[in-house]
């Protein structure tokens, strides 16, 4: 049986989920009209989608055969990570029929009031193909998210299996829920006088504090985006389970629970071809 890092696997999904969901979006705003120019606009996100499904092949292969397995309930979470696959599976598939029905010959369209209709009638199914692919996305999303939930559920109801943990100070403890309570901004101070992070309410959280929780991965911070707007700070899997753990019962957080999403698989229907 092998030993992985569950909640570095819990934070890897939750990072999954959000990647799902910024696909989504993208796929709901795009317009495939018919013409030649649907591969440069679906291609690239068919290939994100099936990049999107490896990272869930590889994270089911890595809680497959872990220490995972033997905690009660982790057959929930393998199933609802093989739904993903199955799900984002038929999102790229959409995709794809979303390119072949393209008509390649839409600049014809427009001339006679025969292929003015064929032009509608394929403008409708292409955005029906693509509707479909961003709610199987959306699903993948949810699923995620709620699986990574899952996986601290079945830990905090079985110490047992819990990961040692470092202890932390009382101070720790309080930068931790503070930013677990409403999350947290990284700043640049003007002039070179170094970064100042702030709660959401405006109250400065104490840096060496702050330092000790970021050097044990309880928080995470957006490296993506500049410290001079402000890198938003979040409680990872593993400050999650931290706060459960805290001697003092009355300092765990309220941290809003994940409702879980049925792991279930959709069934793909037959799709319609455009008339031509």
């Amino acid at each position: 049986m092998r030993q992985i890092d569950l909640l570095a696997q819990t934070d890897s999904l939750r990072q999954l989920g959000r990647d799902f969901a910024t696909l989504r979006t993208t796929v709901q705003k795009l317009e495939v009209r018919p013409g030649t120019d649907a591969p440069l606009r679906l291609g690239p996100q068919i290939l994100a989608i099936n990049e999107l499904v490896s990272r869930t092949l590889a994270q089911l292969t890595d809680l497959h055969g872990s220490q995972y397995t033997a905690v009660p309930g982790s057959r929930y979470t393998l199933q609802s990570l093989s739904s993903i696959v199955s799900t984002a599976s038929l999102a790229a598939s959409g995709l794809a029929t979303t390119l072949y029905a393209n008509p390649p010959d839409a600049a014809g369209f427009g001339y006679e009031p025969p292929a003015e209709e064929a032009a509608r009638q394929a403008v409708t199914a292409l955005a029906g193909f693509l509707s479909d692919a961003a709610r199987q996305l959306d699903r993948c999303a949810a699923t995620c998210q709620s699986a990574a939930a899952g996986i601290i559920r079945n830990l905090k109801n079985h110490p047992e299996q819990q990961p040692a943990l470092p202890d932390l100070t009382p101070a720790q403890y309080g930068v931790l829920r503070k930013v677990a309570e409403g999350g947290a901004r990284r700043y640049v101070r003007g002039r070179g006088r170094g970064i100042v992070v702030r709660a959401a309410d405006g109250t400065p959280l104490r840096p060496a504090a702050f330092g000790t929780l970021a050097k044990h991965r309880m928080v995470s911070v957006d490296a993506l985006v500049s410290p001079v707007v402000g890198q938003e700070i979040t409680v990872t899997a593993a400050g999650e389970l931290a706060l459960y753990m805290q001697p003092t019962a009355h300092a765990r957080p309220a941290v809003a629970p994940v409702a879980p999403v049925a792991p279930v698989a959709p069934v793909q229907e037959p799709p319609s071809r455009p008339h031509r």
